[in-house]
């Protein structure tokens, strides 16, 4: 146990996603709504062992259940029980929807679990994930929001449920991954149940690809610290993933922490999943430093402004804080088609890029864009920094029998992520 707690205990990032889900308000916000409950839905061959203090009628009904176990004193012991018995593709759900007076025990069996390395979904309200796993694994996500974006400001509703998995390290070249899923109704809740479900299981998967995996995101001098992964469709237009990592750099630094943020961010376009039409052609990134913490640095970012629209290489180099003459830091990605416009200021401590997209290039196309910051923080107390995305796509609109033609724009949709810095 103590072995487990030094582990869960060590890394001192809090990824903490706060992800606001920019919809629509015109012809095209239905087809946000949640869906309705497919109660014939698939959790491909998972043991769920589900674990509550109350059990909840839709989480219950889950196909994949195998085991229930009441939340109280000692359930971990039932726990282990039941992960012998079930043997592999286990994943623990606990229902920390009704768990005021089950916070302890919802905390003990976390540990137990994280300590098997085995995949964890917690379900419920923010607060309530917050305080179990606070403490021990250092990451949890602060409140959810669905945004409106209108001709007046946003209005901001709370989404009262999310699932969120944690997949602890395997080994010392692994790291924290912290897998989103977003819920803002019961009826939604199998769903995206189900797919985060698959997708941590896809992580545990990748262990024999791990070294590839390593290497690619490895950067000489820094500790990864944690990687997200969300994916959101913005229906019918496209669909955003982001799977960013943190970084902190080796530093004997005494008084501040060093960190690059490294955008790995894929727009895809509607007509690629879903033959709707719609193709890619702005996508923003952003990360803020000092907006909501005045005592964030931001010391250096890249690329700078390319107004060459062909396909070429991107290339990111980041100073080192230790050394004018160190190399520092860098990686390379494909522009693919892309005009990157550069809209960062400095003195606000905003890293900012509008990707525009040559729509007969790369309208169709995937693309991945993966820009960075070097950020500087002090080392004692908590600090936040905020990433955003935000895409827009376009359809062509054909009038006169198809003879006048032009590009339609789509409504902008998007996330915000808040990352909280915590000191060990």
């Amino acid at each position: 146990m103590n072995k487990t707690r030094k582990i869960l205990s060590s890394t001192i990032i809090v990824a903490l996603a706060t992800i606001i889900l920019i919809a629509t308000i015109n012809a095209h916000h239905n087809s946000l709504a949640p869906k309705t409950v497919n109660q014939n839905i698939t959790l491909k061959h998972v043991n769920i062992i589900y674990v509550t203090l109350s059990p909840n009628d839709e989480l219950a009904k889950l196909p994949g259940i195998k085991a229930s176990i009441k939340l109280r004193p000692g359930a971990e012991e039932h726990i282990l029980r039941a992960l012998g018995r079930l043997g592999n593709n286990v994943i623990v759900l606990i229902d920390a929807q009704n768990i005021t007076s089950a916070v302890n025990s919802a905390r003990h069996v976390f540990i137990t679990v994280a300590s098997k390395r085995i995949p964890i979904v917690l379900v419920g309200t923010l607060a309530n994930i917050k305080e179990i796993i606070d403490n021990h694994a250092r990451a949890y996500p602060l409140p959810l929001y669905i945004v409106t974006r209108g001709t007046s400001r946003p209005s901001y509703n709370e989404v009262k449920l999310v699932v969120l998995s944690y997949v602890p390290p395997n080994n010392q070249r692994t790291w924290n991954v912290f897998i989103l899923g977003i819920a803002s109704s019961e009826d939604e809740l199998l769903h995206v149940l189900s797919s985060v479900v698959n997708k941590t299981l896809q992580y545990l998967r990748r262990g024999i690809n791990q070294a590839k995996l390593w290497n690619r995101l490895h950067l000489p001098g820094t500790n990864i610290l944690v990687q997200i992964d969300i994916g959101y469709n913005c229906i019918p237009y496209g669909s955003l993933n982001i799977e960013d990592v943190l970084y902190e750099i080796s530093s004997n630094d005494k008084r501040y922490l060093w960190l690059i943020y490294r955008f790995i961010d894929m727009v895809v376009p509607g007509e690629k999943q879903w033959q709707s039409g719609w193709l890619n052609k702005v996508f923003i990134q952003e990360l803020e430093v000092k907006r909501y913490d005045l005592s964030g640095f931001l010391s250096y970012y890249a690329p700078s402004t390319l107004l060459d629209k062909s396909t070429g290489i991107a290339k990111v180099v980041l100073m080192s804080p230790a050394s004018s003459t160190s190399p520092g830091y860098n990686w390379s990605y494909m522009k693919q088609g892309v005009t990157i416009i550069d809209e960062s200021d400095y003195g606000t401590g905003v890293a900012k890029w509008r990707n525009i997209v040559n729509v007969h290039l790369a309208g169709l196309k995937p693309l991945q864009l993966e820009p960075g910051a070097l950020v500087r923080y002090p080392r004692s107390g908590e600090r936040v920094l905020v990433a955003k995305y935000l895409a827009e796509w376009a359809k062509r609109d054909c009038k006169l029998l198809g003879h006048i033609c032009s590009w339609k724009p789509s409504n902008y949709c998007g996330l915000v992520v808040v990352w909280v810095i915590k000191s060990p």
